[in-house]
């Protein structure tokens, strides 16, 4: 470890009273006392294409990604190639999120980018919609926030909720018996924002992996929900046959609940979260500003 590293270590160590409190910390070993240091983050809830030149149905691909302040680099929310594009019959429907893969983190500003494109007949395809938006942590303070880009042939909505001193909750779904395919969903929300869901896993999306593998594991869709440090996570688990709910289970988990096990009929199904404090990362200067011609990243 050189001098430099030696020192930075140091001094936040000494400026949190000694405790070793770092990015991916677990939330246990965090003092009560120190949570004012968690930064603020977000949960998508969807993203919708409210209005489509082409009319509607309409295939998409490419990507909608995240930028936030812990390394600006790309946090893919949606990403599809040519090849396996989603349809959109309605403005109702929503882009199959498959991210972020790590909690967002941000007390400024974050930016979602979006580069979609409609999949044409053979070689000629479309761009659809193209551009960036950005979430101002100080400015935004309700519950459920929709921002709008208009672009090209389309106008889109990403809904999300600001989530500030932010726990990531990183989850695993495993039924333990009753299931080989597991049809059903599961859904996500918190118990300081009971009305806006986060879909995790929905078998009845096109291209879901359904298999429960060997150990149980449930191939979840999203599998990383942001809570409010004084807040508890909900977990709801349905199972379907026939079109029918048969069984379904809702976990309540605080921040020392790190695994859960539940019996219903012939289900057995386990939930382990791991749950991690959103810390401000101490990154090299990522933005300059130059001249008249603002802010280029490096």
């Amino acid at each position: 470890m050189g001098e430099l590293t030696k020192k930075v270590t140091m001094e936040k160590e000494e400026e949190h009273g000694g405790a070793k409190i770092s990015p991916g910390s677990p939330i246990r070993t965090i003092p009560s006392s120190k949570f004012v240091m968690l930064e603020g983050s977000v949960n998508v809830i969807a993203i919708k294409v409210t209005e489509s030149d082409s009319g509607y149905p309409i295939s998409i691909f490419g990507t909608v990604l995240a930028r936030d302040k812990q390394d600006y680099r790309c946090v893919y929310l949606f990403r599809r190639d040519r090849d396996h594009p989603q349809l959109i019959t309605s403005p109702e429907d929503t882009l199959t999120l498959t991210g972020p893969k790590r909690g967002l983190a941000t007390k400024g500003s974050m930016y979602f980018e979006f580069n979609l494109k409609i999949k044409g007949d053979g070689a000629t395809d479309k761009d659809f919609s193209k551009g960036f938006i950005e979430h101002d942590a100080v400015a935004y303070e309700k519950p459920l926030k929709t921002l709008e880009l208009e672009s090209f042939m389309s106008r889109v909505a990403f809904i999300y909720t600001p989530v500030p001193y932010a726990v990531q909750a990183t989850l695993a779904v495993n039924f333990l018996e009753g299931l080989s395919n597991f049809t059903g969903t599961v859904n996500a929300w918190t118990t300081g924002n009971v009305e806006n869901e986060i879909i995790l896993y929905d078998s009845r999306v096109e291209g879901t992996e359904t298999s429960v593998r060997n150990d149980g594991r449930v191939t979840l869709t999203r599998n990383i929900v942001a809570v409010v440090c004084k807040h508890k996570l909900v977990l709801k688990v349905c199972v379907f046959e026939g079109g029918s709910e048969v069984a379904c289970f809702k976990f309540v988990l605080g921040h020392r609940n790190e695994e859960c096990t539940r019996k219903k009929g012939p289900y057995v199904l386990q939930v382990k979260v791991r749950w991690i404090g959103i810390i401000e990362q101490y990154n090299r200067k990522m933005w300059e500003r130059i001249g008249r011609f603002g802010n280029i990243l490096w």
